[in-house]
């Protein structure tokens, strides 16, 4: 952690983020940064070093006697707008606050032959999709917010921590938070965590939390929505920018502290750790690079123009890291971006945070207010 610091307060040409501040608040968050990733590491039994790659080889076998690996696009269809007959709407409170809870079937299939599809399929917790609604009462036209959490959450609380309600309130927009699979009430005693060494994981996650978000925007553009921006923190960052690269459309997005290629993020923890040099092997393997280049948002050119997109990063980020938010920077050619001087779990809590997404939305005409 001493040596991140070091490095990462050096001016370096070489490096998109600016150096690090190295005060005490900014040092105490890269520590804590530093404990949150390895508390995942226990907690998740150093799955690193246990995934079949077998599974992994297999299913990009198939997938390439198919063609897709040429096409990843056709991977990922737009989804149907679920029909009224199979949504649910509930009035729910946060506290004092009011908020729907929208209910609808995924409908999401992996492609067939693939192995463990049908192990995915059987997660019934996980086939159905959910998301939490602030709406105004008065016009459906307004404009909307597409909030994705990041990793672990899911619940009703992220409309608080991810600033929907001052959202809402300050800029008039309606906003929505689906929840990303096997998150929140999408979780089972099947406990998955990505993004995963596991290629096939990360392909059946993203994959279904493309086709689940954009399954969501359907439903709003058919109760009238025309105008949407989607705003990510983290693994939402990641699911919003992959969304920007198949989905026409948007008006805005803003990919808050995120990551961008996955294998390496993944090597570049797994190698904080001692004994994972054969899992880093495994996960730089072709047949692993190929999964997750079918759910990379380096993979697809966005669909936006360039002053629609919107990237803030943490400078001292040591879960996400700053060279995962310069790569999608670069891959969007260099769109503007907020360099938060901090680390990743506090950084997105923060004002520069919330006034860069607010005026990004802004810019871009997603606003009522």
């Amino acid at each position: 952690m001493i040596g991140f610091v070091g490095r990462a307060s050096r001016a370096d040409a070489d490096r998109v983020a600016p150096p690090l501040r190295p005060t005490p608040l900014a040092v105490a968050g890269v520590l804590f940064d530093d404990l949150a990733s390895t508390m995942q590491y226990v907690l998740s039994g150093d799955t690193a070093a246990h995934f079949d790659m077998a599974r992994v080889d297999d299913a990009a076998r198939l997938l390439d006697s198919r063609g897709d690996l040429a096409d990843p696009a056709a991977l990922h269809p737009a989804p149907p707008a679920p029909p009224p007959d199979e949504t649910g709407l509930s009035t729910r409170r946060l506290g004092h606050k009011v908020f729907e809870h929208l209910i609808f079937p995924s409908r999401y299939e992996p492609p067939a032959g693939l192995p463990g599809r049908d192990e995915w399929l059987a997660d019934e917790s996980n086939a159905l999709a959910h998301a939490y609604v602030l709406e105004h009462d008065d016009d459906r036209t307004r404009p909307w917010v597409v909030n994705l959490h990041g990793a672990g959450v899911g619940s009703p609380i992220d409309l608080q921590w991810m600033g929907s309600f001052a959202l809402s309130r300050d800029l008039g927009v309606n906003v929505i938070h689906p929840v990303l699979p096997k998150h929140g009430p999408r979780q089972s005693s099947r406990g998955l965590t990505y993004p995963s060494p596991d290629g096939l994981v990360n392909f059946y996650a993203f994959s279904q939390a493309i086709w689940d978000v954009r399954r969501t925007i359907a439903w709003l553009r058919a109760r009238g929505a025309t105008t949407i921006g989607v705003h990510g923190v983290s693994l939402g960052g990641y699911v919003g920018a992959l969304l920007a690269g198949l989905e026409d459309g948007l008006d805005c997005v803003v990919a808050g502290l995120p990551p961008s290629d996955i294998p390496s993020l993944v090597v570049s923890h797994a190698t904080r750790y001692r004994g994972v040099a054969d899992t880093a092997a495994e996960v730089e393997a072709g047949a692993s690079q190929q999964l997750n280049q079918l759910v990379s948002p380096l993979a697809f050119a966005p669909r936006p123009s360039r002053d629609r997109l919107h990237i803030y990063a943490a400078v001292g980020d040591r879960i996400s890291t700053a060279e995962q938010a310069g790569a999608l920077w670069h891959h969007w050619a260099e769109p503007e971006i907020c360099w938060i001087q901090g680390s990743h779990l506090p950084s997105s809590l923060f004002g520069p945070a919330r006034r860069f997404v607010r005026d990004a939305l802004t810019h871009c005409g997603v606003s009522a207010a």
